[in-house]
């Protein structure tokens, strides 16, 4: 098994085949349990799912452009007709903590889709305090992400400050 790329000195240009471990968690609210050897592609920008077909079980990395000029990376897998799910990550992580998520006979009826909040990850990180501390930029950032990706109506998951930032959501954005 390789080690998924989650150094900033490496580049995500590349394509990774790994597989990635099972862990105790999962969506229970959805039903989406953990499997063992989930396969994975790892690329910079790859069109839109529905543009390429997305395959159940098969994650696939784009760009969002916030409000604020950001590129925000995005993971996208499961069935690109299904129910739209946004899962929003808390401080300190990023997308990668849904990797246990990607159980395809699972996430088979779901469309999921998770982003790197601004400042993690692979999305921008900019280095004015202004940019974190309006709870409005957050918001925008979700903003983007649903308008980009059409989600209508998205389940929205939110673990630790994403819950904080799906809250500023609804706030600013009914």
């Amino acid at each position: 098994m390789r080690e998924l790329m989650t150094s900033p000195h490496k580049s995500r240009r590349n394509v990774l085949q790994c597989s990635v471990p099972g862990a105790t968690m999962g969506l229970a609210g959805l039903g989406i349990i953990p499997r063992r050897d989930a396969s994975v592609a790892w690329a910079d920008r790859l069109p839109d799912a529905r543009e390429r077909g997305l395959e159940p079980g098969t994650l696939h990395y784009s760009s969002v452009r916030s409000a604020n000029g950001l590129n925000l990376a995005v993971a996208e897998w499961g069935n690109p007709e299904g129910k739209p799910v946004l899962l929003l990550h808390g401080l300190s992580v990023s997308t990668h903590i849904w990797k246990h998520q990607h159980d395809a006979a699972k996430t088979a009826r779901y469309r999921i889709v998770a982003f790197d909040l601004r400042g993690h990850g692979a999305s921008d990180k900019p280095s004015s305090p202004q940019n974190y501390n309006r709870t409005k930029a957050w918001a925008d950032d979700v903003a983007a992400v649903i308008s980009a990706k059409q989600l209508f109506k998205p389940v929205v998951v939110a673990g630790s400050f994403g819950g904080n930032v799906a809250i500023n959501y609804v706030r600013h954005h009914g």
